[in-house]
Order: C-alpha cells, then structure tokens, then sequence
C-alpha cells in the first residue's frame, strides 16, 4: 500500500521558498531537478503548503477503514493489476492495488469525504464511477463487490491537418464530464483513430502535446454511444506550426546571456488560442507557431539578477524561422524589512520561516525571510511592485495583505511586515442534530475586524466532540461544517475573545431541516436537458444544494423541473441556480424568507451565457508546460511538479454547476482540473512542486469592489469554498494568481463582507 496523505508543512528543495519559484524550477530539465533535490537535505530552506496552513489541523492519523473487492463483468477476480484510490478535495488519500488472488482491498486513512476511484491497468476495462464517501472518526466502511466495465463500444474517425493530411501518433481523448477517469488512443500513420469505451456520453478531442507540431481550436464533440456499438466518422481537424521564432537573450549593451534558463512563450496577436512556449536553455529557445504576428514574452528565475522585459511584436511566414534578442535587465533596485507584531510596539520578531515574494508587470522577484534575524532582502528593478509575504509557523500568524511598493532605480524602501502571536484560544464542543457529540467536524473561526480582518483559522473536533483552536485575540465568527449529508451547519456566532485568555463552552450544534423551499425551474432559450444544480445560503452559516433534472418543454425552446430544498424556517435564504451545456451556462438567483415549514420560490435561469471549451494537453512530466484558456486563463506547470514519470494528460474544464456560498460568490464559472498518467490512472496525490494559475476577469462581471476578489478551491473536507493563505490580485491588469499543490475544482470568487455583530455577541 502507499501512503499518500498530506505533505507535511516543510518541503527540503533548495530555493523552493515559495508557491511561485515555479517559474525557476520549470527552466531546468529532469535531470537538474534530482540534482537539486539530491543536495537538498542537509541545509535547504522550507516551503509551506500552498492551501491554509494549520499544522494541528493536517495532521491527522488513520482512524476509518474502507474494504471491499473488485469483480470483472462475470464475477470472476480480474487477472490484471487493479488499483482503488480514495482522495478528497484536499488532496490527501490513500491508493492500494486489489489481492490478485480474491479481488479484495483494505484502505486505512483518516475521517472525513472522499471520493472513490476505480483503475483496471488494462485497455479493455474501465471503473465504474462510484458516489463519494463520508467517513467519521472510526468508521469500519465494505464497499461490496465493485464491477468493471467493458470498453465494448468504439469511437472512431481521422485527424486531418489544415492540408488535409492525416496526423500520426497524434493523442485523442474522451471523458465523462466531472469524472476524473480519462480514455485515450493515438492516430495511426493515416490519422485514424479508434477509441474503446464503455457505453455513454462521452467528450472526445484531440490533445497534441506541446512538443508536436500541432494547435486543436476546437471545443470537442460529445458522443453518445451504446454498449457494443460502433461510432464512426468523429472527425477532428488541427492547425500544423510551420514557423519557428527562436530567441537569444542578451544584456541591454546586447552581450550574450548564455547562463539564463527560464521559459519562452509567443502568443499569436489575433487569435491568442494559437500559442507556443518551452523551456530557455543557456540563453536560448526555439518555439513552433503558425505565421502570423505573435507577442514573444520570457519567464525568469525569481532569484536571477535579470528581469524579463516587456512583451516583443514580432511576424513570421509559413517555412519561415524568425530570430530575437530579448534584453533582459538587471536588478538594481531592493526593497529590505523585519516581521514586526503591531501588537507588540512593532517588536522585532525572530525564529519564524516565510517567503517574501514580488510581481510587477509580468516580472517577479522573490526571497526568504531568515529566521535568525526576521529580515528579508528582495532585489527589484525600478517600477511599482506588488508585495506579498506567507509564513510557516505554529506560533505566528500573517496580518494583512499585499502592498504595493513603487521604487526608482537605485533605490533601497524599507518594508516591515506585520505579524502576530497566537496568544489566545477557543474550546468548545460540536455535536449533532441529536444532541450526541460529533467528532471529525470542523471548526471555523474568521476574523472580523481590525488587524486579524479575514483571518481563517480552523481546527477538527475530538472523538468526544471536543474542541481547541489557538488563535491571535480578538473578534471571531465562529462556526462548524463537515455534518452529514442533509444537515444544516450550525448557527455562527460572534466571540470576543481576550489576549492570554480561553474562550471557552462554545457549543456548535448541527441542525435537521424543519422546512422546505421549492417551486419551478425554467431554463430559457435552450434545447438541452440536464442537471440544473440549486443552492441556498443563510448569513449565519446555513448552506444546502441539490440538483433537479430538467427536461424540455412540450413546444421546445426551454427546459423545465422542479426542486425541492430542506433548510430551517425563521430566516430568510439567498437561492441561486445554474444548468450548463459543453460551451454555455444559464444563471437564476431568488431571496426567500422562509416562515413556516412551506416555502416556494420559482427560478427561472437566463442565459446563454458563453463558457470557453476544454484544454486538454498531453506532456512529458519531466517538461515545463504553460497552458491557456481561451478566456486567458493560464496554467504553469514546472518541470517534475507532476507526482509521476512518463506522459501526463491534463484536462482544464471550465465548470458552471459549482455552488455558491456567503462567503464565496462564483465569477462567472470555475475550472476543474484533472490528470492521468500514461496507464489512465487519475493522479490524485500532491504534487512534487506548486503550480501556478492565473485567472484574468472583466471588472463588468464583479457585483462588488475588486477588493472582494478572490481566488478558492472547493474543499470537500469542509464542504466549502477555501481561500488559499498566498495569492495575489492586480487591479491594475485585472489578474489574479494563486498556486495550487492538487488539482480539483478552482474559481474567482467575491468574499462578502463578513457580520460584525450577531445578537446575542457572546462575550466570555
């Protein structure tokens, strides 16, 4: 069996001292990373998690068991190598590999949600999708008898070039939407294709790889096939690249740079989803496009004593290459500081790890905080540069946000950064509808006000119930997810909670719907059906969501349901509903006091609204990619950050039916993200090295100021939207970046501002 639960606070990689060193690591090859992991044991700086850090909180010991065993369609044991995998959103989880002998498996791993994922290592077979699991503290789960599925029909059909050539050797994938299972074949030296799945609707589209010749701008074709049948002529068409710009760095007194590494990306000006990008070696790239006018930018170490310039214009013809120099320019600017606890008459503060780290324009800076002295020492270049800092540490919190630095050539500004002491706690108990304790819940506590505004802390309840969070003193909404499923989280509440002090009997008590919302769901001018998923969100903490299948009406035009919603009476809930198609969504909200054990609300969902196709990219894991959305959404992935060796294949998804929340409104739609190895298993586990999103956003889809934009992922842990510790938004080129060290669903989301006083505040 292999252990694959959370990565623990420190990574030891030389120079990973933060989320977005990614951009040096993704210039060295495969070799240079093992190289630099192999003497990076004995004096190498730390590197927090990407997500929320609370060390209390992650660490957790194997306290449930699932079993069960795994069948062919006759019943017999598969005589192939089958693995069962349980994850959840945190990317945490367990994989083990059936008994060959009885088809049998055992997983042990700690309490909370998982998903449960089936892979038959053979081309004939597939899993099955199964419905996530819940396990508490102790829980003893047997899945039964767990049934492959035969690859028994077939999707065929060629991939031509814009010559009308057949593409040999060219990846073609199918997937089942929101399941991370993905099917693929390669083209023949024809570019005939024939893809073996079981029977459904599939997504299927080509996935050149970044080192082939060739863009897909199409969104894919959905399929529909039965058990045993034969689809034919699912034909698909690329955009060979007959042109190369190759690029040489120099100085800006125009002397070569041969010791840069870095990546190299040229976007083509009037249809951005044709672009190039890879690696920089000893000063040099070669990138593959179409003719046509291209942006050509570089990305740089952000230890190098070089910046990246801006943007270079650039043209090139069919058969033709195209050389650059790109001058780089050199570092003379800093920007130097102390961690300080404005608490403490801004005390000098020591012994604490952290990264400091700095982007202007599309250059970044970055640097460690040395724990001896508190300080850092950033070097920059002349400009206005966004400032942002994380620490790793059981004892000290980050107060704040980013700050925007302007500095002249030459010119050293002095920067302290807040932080403080966890000098108080909380204790209490959560327990269920009935009144019993309820271990494995977690406990959320949000600051409200001053310093510790926006403050996320949270902690897990004992197998008495119990609980303790430490925390810094002050105001608190305090509250509980992860019940079961049906239940409403408990009410939130307000805490004052006093320096060198214990706040303690709170009682977080999850509560059984004691009335309903319902009504009609009309989805407008469309002739699809489907699934429209409903949520509904109280400003003390209640959230529930379902989905309803819609289906057409008599005189077509638009779909129509119904749903139905348990939630508790006495308040008023905000609703909203969302239905989506491959490329467009439709989007319905409503606000409903409910009274009495009755209430009805029809949505109706306008739309369409336009959502972008997939990406989907097959790479060596040993090669930086760079990956981009049509609605110029970008991915970075470093070198060696994928957890396995060989080819990966990555899916990008844009995804409509994610539920909001009060504290997190959805911008439009998110993204899920999925990958496989070469063999098709899912990848699931953390990944070696953080990668790096970029998401860029219209200031006309925000309800709220800019200054509510976040970006989240959706933590099945806690059934909620959860904002990473480090991330950075740039008003001034509407962008927003995080890092992320799992793959699963991601938005831009508006935090609401968060209830200063609830009656009764709680004061103890």
């Amino acid at each position: 069996m292999i252990r694959l639960s959370k990565k623990l606070l420190f990574q030891s990689l030389i120079l990973i001292l933060s989320i977005l060193l990614v951009f040096m690591l993704s210039s060295l090859a495969a070799g240079g990373i093992v190289a630099a992991r192999a003497v990076a044991t004995a004096d190498s700086q730390v590197l927090p998690s990407v997500g929320p850090i609370d060390p209390d909180y992650d660490q957790l010991a194997a306290d449930a068991s699932v079993t069960g065993m795994v069948e062919m369609p006759d019943g017999s044991v598969p005589p192939f190598a089958v693995s069962v995998a349980l994850y959840n959103g945190e990317g945490q989880g367990e994989r083990t590999q059936i008994d060959p002998a009885s088809g049998e498996f055992k997983l042990e791993l700690p309490h909370g949600r998982y998903d449960v994922i089936v892979h038959p290592h053979h081309d004939s077979y597939a899993g099955p999708h199964l419905e996530p699991l819940h396990l508490r503290p102790g829980a003893v789960v047997n899945l039964g008898a767990i049934t492959l599925l035969a690859r028994s029909a077939t999707i065929s059909g060629t991939v031509t070039d814009n010559y009308g050539e057949g593409v040999a050797g060219l990846p073609v994938t199918a997937w089942q939407r929101g399941r991370p299972q993905l099917l693929s074949t390669r083209t023949d030296p024809d570019g005939r294709y024939k893809l073996r799945v079981p029977g459904g609707t599939w997504h299927v589209q080509p996935a050149p790889g970044p080192d082939m010749p060739y863009f897909y701008l199409g969104e894919g074709k959905t399929v529909r096939v039965a058990p045993g049948q034969v689809v034919e002529d699912i034909d698909f068409k690329v955009l060979k690249a007959d042109a190369v710009i190759a690029g040489f760095l120099v100085t800006e007194g125009g002397q070569p740079i041969d010791e840069v590494t870095g990546w190299a990306k040229a976007v083509n000006i009037d249809n951005p989803d044709i672009h190039g990008g890879g690696p920089i070696r000893k000063g040099a790239f070669r990138l593959q496009v179409t003719r046509g006018d291209y942006l050509v930018s570089v990305e740089l170490p952000p230890d190098s004593p070089y910046l990246a310039p801006e943007p270079v214009k650039t043209s090139v013809k069919s058969g033709e290459t195209v050389t650059l120099e790109i001058p780089l320019q050199k570092k003379d600017a800093a920007i130097s500081g102390q961690l300080v606890d404005p608490r403490q008459n801004h005390r000098p503060v020591t012994g604490v790890e952290g990264v400091v780290s700095a982007w202007s324009g599309d250059r970044w800076a970055i640097t460690r905080i040395m724990p001896q002295t508190g300080t850092y020492r950033l070097g920059v270049t002349s400009g206005v540069w966004h400032l942002n800092y994380r620490l790793n540490d059981r004892e000290y919190v980050k107060l704040g946000g980013g700050q925007n630095i302007p500095l002249e050539s030459g010119q050293v500004v002095k920067v302290d950064l807040p932080v403080t002491r966890k000098d108080a706690a909380i204790t209490g108990r959560v327990l269920a509808p009935d009144g019993n304790p309820l271990p494995g819940a977690v406990v959320i506590a949000q600051g409200l006000s001053g310093e510790i505004h926006d403050l996320r802390l949270r902690t897990r309840s004992d197998e008495a119930g119990n609980f303790r969070l430490r925390l810094p003193h002050g105001r608190y909404r305090v509250g509980a997810t992860n019940g079961e499923p049906g239940w409403i989280n408990p009410v939130e509440n307000v805490y004052a909670v006093r320096p060198e002090r214990v706040t303690d009997g709170i009682v977080l008590r999850f509560r059984e719907p004691n009335a309903t919302i319902g009504g009609k769901l009309t989805v407008l001018n469309t002739d699809a059906e489907g699934e429209v998923l409903v949520w509904a969100w109280t400003e003390r903490g209640g959230f529930t969501k379902g989905r309803f299948p819609v289906v057409q009406s008599d005189t077509g035009g638009q779909a129509n349901g119904a749903y139905r919603l348990g939630v508790i009476s006495g308040t008023t809930w905000h609703v909203g509903a969302v239905f989506e198609t491959d490329n467009e969504l439709w989007l319905g909200r409503g606000l409903v006091d409910v009274k009495s054990n009755i209430a009805t609300l029809n949505l109706e969902l306008s739309g369409p609204y336009p959502k972008p196709p997939p990406v989907v990219v097959t790479f060596d894991a040993s090669e930086a990619q760079w990956l981009t959305l049509a609605d110029g959404t970008k991915l970075f992935i470093p070198a060696g950050a994928m957890p396995v060796e060989g080819m990966v294949t990555l899916r990008i998804v844009p995804i409509a039916t994610l539920p909001h929340q009060r504290h997190a409104q959805i911008v439009r739609y998110g993204y899920a993200m999925f990958a496989t190895d070469e063999s098709g298993r899912p990848i699931e586990e953390h990944f070696n090295l953080p990668v790096l999103i970029r998401f860029r956003y219209d200031e006309l889809h925000l309800t709220d100021s800019v200054f509510r934009l976040k970006p989240a992922y959706f933590s099945t842990t806690t059934n909620e939207w959860t904002f990473p510790e480090y991330y950075v938004v740039h008003p001034d080129r509407n962008l927003v970046t995080m890092a992320i060290d799992h793959f699963t669903d991601f938005a831009l989301v508006e935090s609401l501002a968060p209830e200063e006083v609830f009656i009764p505040m709680l004061m103890r």
